[in-house]
């Protein structure tokens, strides 16, 4: 089906149920990127599997999505006879699968999949309000309540207590996890200026103790500020985090200056930006071309380091990929691109069903506001 210079592919009707299974299977994933399906391949990875490919049908092609495709598939391609074909790392096939679907869904325009919003902001107030039980759990009766399935998973809970201070993720194993999936629904809260709702994530983001929560509250405020709300908007913002922190400090947050700790240890020695961050330095120096090489292959399998998703991109599709993924990332909006940014350099939620996840939350719920096409890099 064609609509101008762009081509959508139609599977089956709108409001097919087909479409709310994929919906429900894509919202629920990220949920279980813990739980093991098969060797490294976690129930998540599955749904996401099964399940994007039925977006197919609902993405507009514009020519800059099939020129994505052709690129992405070229680098793919070449990387896979660069790093010794059939003997090549198995890990590099599902970097591609999330590589190539990423791009072809950031590149994509006007994405429109039924159900999903409404099933998306449901699961994250569920989300949200998992964290703040846990919490008053452990505040009001000194009991660490573990919401985990009974299934097999990598890692345990990361539900702990550290110096009188909660941290717990809820639906998921750690607090990052939950920030990392109500993101796109927050950013999309803010727009919709829906205080409501914006309360109860702030709330549980506050009482989990992500650093990435507190970055994402401080974007809302600038985001009211640069749209010209009214100010009394970002007074009810201001005056929320306020009172949570005042609950906090009452329940021992700022004991022993754990908070203050915590905070600093990001720029020290050690901490989250010379771990999450410098490492690409090191990986680019490595590499002697824009392609990959069994040289900073065997490097990156060997160290015994965390990666974010930028030096895996490196190490698998080269320079050439990882700029290729950039600039796509910079045409979009400023405030969803920053976002992504930092995501690559930051964390490494390009390994893993989360990645697909956030771009289709950000796309849809932008599509349904029209903040991707509005607001052109800028705040105002």
């Amino acid at each position: 089906m064609h609509k101008g210079n762009a081509i959508t592919l139609i599977y089956c009707r709108p409001k097919s149920k087909l479409y709310l299974i994929g919906a429900i299977g894509l919202v629920v994933s990220p949920i279980l990127a813990n739980y093991s399906f098969f060797s490294q391949i976690s129930i998540g990875d599955m749904l996401i599997f099964i399940f994007t490919p039925l977006l197919l049908g609902r993405i507009v092609f514009t020519p800059l999505t099939i020129i994505n495709i052709i690129l992405s598939a070229l680098i793919i391609l070449c990387s896979y006879f660069l790093l010794n074909g059939p003997d090549i790392y198995a890990g590099i096939y599902r970097a591609a699968f999330y590589y190539l679907f990423f791009m072809i869904i950031i590149s994509s325009k006007d994405l429109k999949l039924p159900y999903f919003a409404k099933l998306y902001g449901g699961m994250v107030i569920i989300a949200s309000l998992a964290v703040i039980f846990q919490w008053v759990a452990y505040t009001l009766f000194s009991k660490a309540i573990y919401l985990d399935l009974p299934m097999e998973r990598y890692e345990p809970d990361a539900l702990v207590v550290l110096d009188h201070t909660f941290r717990g993720g809820g639906l998921f194993r750690e607090p990052s996890y939950f920030a990392l999936y109500v993101m796109p629904y927050f950013i999309y809260s803010v727009f919709r200026r829906n205080i409501f709702h914006l309360f109860i994530i702030s709330m549980a983001g506050i009482l989990s103790t992500s650093t990435l929560m507190f970055f994402l509250i401080l974007m809302a405020l600038l985001i009211y500020l640069g749209l010209n709300l009214r100010l009394i908007y970002a007074g009810m913002v201001g005056i929320l985090i306020l009172s949570t922190l005042a609950i906090l400090f009452s329940s021992g947050l700022f004991d022993g200056y754990a908070f203050v700790d915590k905070v600093s240890l990001i720029f020290t020695d050690g901490g989250t930006l010379n771990e999450r961050f410098l490492p690409i330095f090191t990986i680019i120096g490595m590499s002697d071309s824009v392609m990959p090489s069994t040289q900073v292959l065997d490097f990156y399998l060997s160290a015994n380091s965390w990666f974010n998703s930028a030096v895996s991109i490196v190490v698998y599709f080269g320079i050439g990929g990882l700029a290729l993924l950039v600039l796509n990332i910079l045409r979009i909006n400023f405030i969803i691109s920053t976002v992504f940014l930092v995501l690559v350099f930051s964390t490494h939620f390009l390994s893993s069903c989360f990645s697909i996840f956030i771009a289709i939350a950000f796309m849809v719920m932008g599509s349904s506001m029209s903040i991707m096409h509005s607001h052109k890099n800028s705040l105002t």
